[in-house]
């Protein structure tokens, strides 16, 4: 895939004034002998597709986003997007200069304090959405992903929370525009295997990939993606805080036809005449980080949005011999079995989805398949799956979430 910018391996914690200094996971890797001899140069190449982004630079080349009364940057957003986008001075505050005039500052400020015309002042949250009606009002012939969206009935407009670290705020922002804005995305993947036994050890038999449905309606058309995978959705929570294995719940249901307990995390499949079979146990075991620009296979109303992104990573080890699960959503053209050899060859051929690619990478790590023996790059692998991102939400999301 083309790269727009060139990815780079950290970000420095001097970036922005507002941040706090990005801290690392504490990852344990598992070990799991490799099921054949494969050896490689490098899979660096997965990383790289997946970071399109200088974040070294991108405090320089890049205009912040910010919501009034919130401290922290909610996005960035690209040079030429600010100069195209018509800002509406009633709901936007530009400032490309400080007080003095002398520093550049180059922030976009979304103004919540707007006074009703009717008197009194709306909740932020009510705000922000005018706000964002307004923006996409003004655009919409300006960007086509804007008037595709207005063109849909309220009911299937799709909204994305605002992740920020203060859980209670509850803003969000309409799909189109989070890639214009550069605003955090977050979601959850499942990878599903299975393992078998070889010389009393426990190896990597096959993982199962979804093939992504090919169209015009459909984003990275063909390529390959976690058979369960998906966003966080507003209405993912618990007491009112962020809940990913809501989402992977929701999702694995949707996608593949699984029912999880929320309670004890077993996962069950249903037969057509309603025999349930229990599959095995899911785990949350990692996240990656990224800093991506999507290009011409992300779809031409998505090519260079900006997405800055935390996938928060659970594996599920298939203990049912007979397993073999079926795609249930139009956007998966089939599920399918790979072994090790396959999974690695697919990864070297840019077969996935960025960011799915970067989440089977970091499950080659974690069970032993990628390793320094066989990777001149491994110690880079490990350090740029969980990139360095200028937003404190990703810096604190442990603390945030809620449930495993």
């Amino acid at each position: 895939m083309a790269s727009t910018l060139a990815a780079q391996p950290s970000f420095p914690a001097t970036a922005s004034p507002r941040q706090r200094p990005f801290l690392l996971s504490d990852l344990i890797y598992q070990k799991h002998p490799s099921t054949a001899a494969v050896t490689m140069d490098t899979m660096y190449g997965v990383i790289e597709r997946g970071n399109k982004i200088d974040i070294r630079n991108v405090h320089k080349n890049m205009w912040k986003f910010y919501i009034e009364d919130v401290n922290e940057v909610v996005g960035f957003v690209r040079d030429d997007i600010q100069k195209q986008m018509n800002w509406g001075p009633r709901f936007f505050h530009i400032q490309d200069k400080d007080a003095g005039g002398e520093y550049d500052m180059r922030e976009i400020t979304l103004m919540t304090s707007i006074p009703r015309f009717e008197g009194g002042k709306y909740p932020p949250a009510e705000a922000c959405q005018n706000a964002f009606m307004q923006l996409f009002s003004d655009n919409r012939t300006r960007f086509p992903c804007m008037d595709r969206w207005l063109s849909k009935d309220d009911s299937v407009r799709e909204f994305a929370p605002i992740h920020l670290s203060d859980p209670g705020r509850g803003f969000s922002i309409p799909l189109p525009v989070r890639g214009l804005l550069g605003v955090v995305t977050v979601g959850v993947h499942l990878n599903v295997y299975r393992v078998k036994q070889e010389g009393g050890k426990e190896i990597i038999d096959c993982i199962w990939v979804s093939h992504r449905a090919t169209g015009p309606d459909f984003s990275y058309p063909g390529m390959l993606d976690q058979i369960v995978a998906g966003g966080v959705d507003c209405r993912d929570e618990i007491d009112g805080r962020l809940a990913p294995c809501k989402t992977l719940i929701r999702e694995a249901r949707e996608e593949a036809g699984f029912t999880i307990n929320l309670e004890n995390r077993q996962v069950f499949c249903s037969d057509d005449v309603g025999n349930t079979t229990l599959l095995g146990t899911v785990e949350r075991v990692s996240e990656v980080t990224f800093y991506d620009c999507k290009d011409s296979s992300a779809g031409d109303l998505n090519k260079n949005h900006l997405e800055p992104g935390l996938r928060i990573v659970y594996d599920l080890k298939i203990i049912e011999p007979s397993f073999n699960p079926q795609g249930k959503e139009p956007g998966i053209e089939r599920f399918e079995a790979m072994d090790v050899p396959q999974v690695i060859e697919s990864l070297k051929a840019d077969r996935w989805k960025p960011n799915c690619g970067l989440v089977m990478l970091d499950f080659m790590v974690r069970h032993g398949l990628v390793t320094k023996a066989n990777d001149s790059r491994f110690n880079d692998i490990k350090r740029d799956l969980r990139r360095l991102l200028p937003f404190q939400f990703i810096t604190e999301y442990k603390n945030i979430i809620k449930g495993w």
